[in-house]
């Protein structure tokens, strides 16, 4: 404004007027070309400000990747247990779950007195076991003696039946017999027979009695070699329990890690008798793994080998799918193997790749859009109009062939120098006028 007067003010110290009435005129023509001008410039400006601004992009070749976020937990992939001998009292626990310990590392402490008087205890009782493994393997099954003379006595007393059969047939063939003689015969075959008929009585029970006893011995012998299994087992037992608590003994009732790894779960608990197990290691030489449940929906897209990306706090890392179990549900388990220990136990969040598939033509996802007439996106068309060259709006038809989180991959009247509309300030219609922001 400053400046418009004082080039006024200069028009006018040049323009030496004669008549005044001159001079008013020619001032009331200056002030209205004035007045026009600004408000030319003011409408322009308001005509500007209405106008939608928008951002493009053209069209290019792209890979659209589409992943998934799921929720999911770390794990050891190996879990060692540690055990400990039965009903000693636990002095003092060393470690808490989820605190790692080396090898040789001291768990837990025990009473050496108590661990002294155990380890007497179980040597004890697995001397008698063995006494009785020795008692069991000097049993002796029955023989075939009594029925071998059973059979022998048999075959006698049958040759004397036979001989007195021969006697009495010689006598009675003899012209004049003797009947005294042939009487005694006679006598003597019965006596004979009747001596054969009990040996075999005596042969045929002595054999019923072998078979039953043969019997009973095979079964003895099966029950017999059963017992022989479980007391080999039992001694087995003992002798691994001895092991521990004459380890126990010589380390002075310090229960150490046989491990470098993780402490799991701690079982045992101060004042408190053991049980089998004092606790569970996660093996830290055999890794850790990413375990995690997709749904129906995704199970299926889900491949080993995908590429991965797991999250625990500001722990990050790339991997690939190792395993994908599929449910009867259709849902499915995937896991992730690490082959180093790398996380805590818990908790871990991840993005998984679904599929990543190449296109010729991409766009901006948000540069896409559909109504009632279909899917379309805004080209910008530049067209000489009275007021200079205005980028106007295009609507262009284009078929999706698949849509990401930023990129979709079209088909259609599009071509790498076509600028494609992906945001505005206003909404959008077609043939509108556009300020245009590469």
């Amino acid at each position: 404004m400053r400046k418009m007067k004082q080039f006024w003010h200069n028009l006018r110290a040049k323009l030496h007027f004669a008549d005044t009435h001159q001079r008013t005129a020619f001032g009331n023509i200056l002030r209205f070309f004035a007045v026009m001008i600004l408000l030319t410039l003011f409408a322009r400006a308001m005509a500007n400000a209405a106008v939608p601004s928008v951002e493009i992009a053209f069209p290019s070749r792209g890979i659209i990747t589409q992943t998934v976020a799921v929720q999911g937990s770390i794990t050891a992939a190996g879990s060692v247990p540690v055990g400990a001998p039965m009903n000693l009292t636990v002095q003092n626990v060393a470690v808490r779950e989820g605190e790692h310990v080396e090898k040789g590392q001291p768990l837990a402490t025990f009473d050496v007195a108590e661990l002294t008087d155990m380890l007497a205890m179980q040597q004890a009782e697995n001397k008698k076991l063995r006494v009785e493994q020795t008692q069991l393997s000097a049993a002796k099954p029955e023989n075939a003696d009594t029925v071998a003379g059973a059979q022998q006595a048999l075959d006698w007393a049958y040759a004397d039946y036979h001989a007195a059969c021969n006697l009495l047939s010689v006598l009675q063939a003899q012209a004049v017999p003797d009947a005294a003689a042939v009487a005694a015969a006679q006598e003597k075959v019965t006596q004979t027979l009747r001596m054969a008929q009990q040996a075999e009585q005596t042969r045929n029970a002595a054999y019923d009695a072998y078979e039953a006893a043969d019997a009973a011995a095979k079964s003895t012998a099966q029950t017999g070699a059963a017992a022989a299994n479980i007391l080999a087992l039992q001694i087995k037992e003992k002798e691994q329990i001895i092991a521990t608590l004459q380890a126990l003994q010589a380390a002075d009732g310090i229960l150490a890690a046989p491990l470098a790894g993780t402490v799991q779960s701690m079982l045992l608990v101060t004042g408190q008798k053991t049980g089998k197990i004092a606790c569970n290691l996660a093996d830290a030489a055999k890794g850790q793994l990413f375990l995690c449940n997709l749904d129906a929906e995704n199970a299926d897209k889900a491949q080993v080998g995908s590429a991965i990306t797991v999250t625990q706090k500001e722990t990050t890392a790339n991997a690939k799918i190792s395993a994908v179990e599929l449910r009867a549900d259709d849902s499915a388990l995937v896991t992730v193997r690490f082959e180093t220990a790398q996380w805590k136990e818990g908790a871990a969040s991840a993005v998984m790749t679904l599929s990543e598939k190449t296109y010729d033509s991409t766009v901006p996802a948000s540069a896409v859009h559909q109504d009632n007439s279909g899917i379309f996106v805004y080209t910008l068309e530049t067209r000489d109009t009275i007021l200079g060259a205005q980028n106007l709006l295009v609507r262009t038809p284009v078929t999706l062939l698949e849509s990401g989180k930023t990129l979709a991959g079209v088909t259609g009247a599009l071509s790498g120098d076509t600028a494609v509309v992906v945001s505005a300030n206003k909404p959008l219609a077609n043939g509108a006028r556009v300020q245009a922001i590469p």
